[in-house]
């Protein structure tokens, strides 16, 4: 991959649907990381109760971009553009906290998101569990 240009294109999408959203994450515990992206409809605050109990983890409560207490987007992005956003989600809020890989727990769009970015940055999730609605079964995707 040629990262300054992957770089230069992040920029431009960024600057296309406002750059510098603050994205919140709340976390609990202390241990190996996991984070958590929700589905379309919630926050992060809907994993509180399965986060409060996992205290042997640094649990990590993504509030997508417009739900919860995250900024909204400016203007409603293209199906480019949320593509490009999972792209980078993971690796941007690892980065963000400091972090170099973690577990993944995802659900709906939340799973869509950790799927692209599982896809463009391998090395920075360990595991991924995702689950799509309550009438299926989790399934887990590990890196070899």
């Amino acid at each position: 991959m040629d990262e300054a240009r992957y770089r230069e294109a992040e920029q431009t999408l960024w600057a296309s649907i406002g750059a510098g959203l603050r994205l919140r994450v709340q976390e609990i515990g202390d241990g190996p990381p996991i984070l958590f992206i929700h589905g379309a409809n919630t926050s992060g605050a809907s994993w509180a109760t399965l986060a409060a109990k996992l205290p042997a983890f640094r649990c990590l409560l993504l509030d997508r971009p417009g739900t919860g207490l995250s900024e909204a987007f400016p203007v409603r992005p293209t199906t480019a553009q949320l593509m490009a956003l999972g792209d980078g989600l993971v690796a941007d809020i690892l980065d963000g906290a400091g972090i170099a890989s973690a577990q993944v727990v995802a659900t709906s769009l939340g799973g869509f998101l950790a799927l692209r970015s599982a896809a463009a940055h391998p090395d920075r999730i360990i595991r991924m569990v995702q689950r799509e609605d309550s009438n299926r079964p989790y399934f887990t995707v590990s890196r070899s």
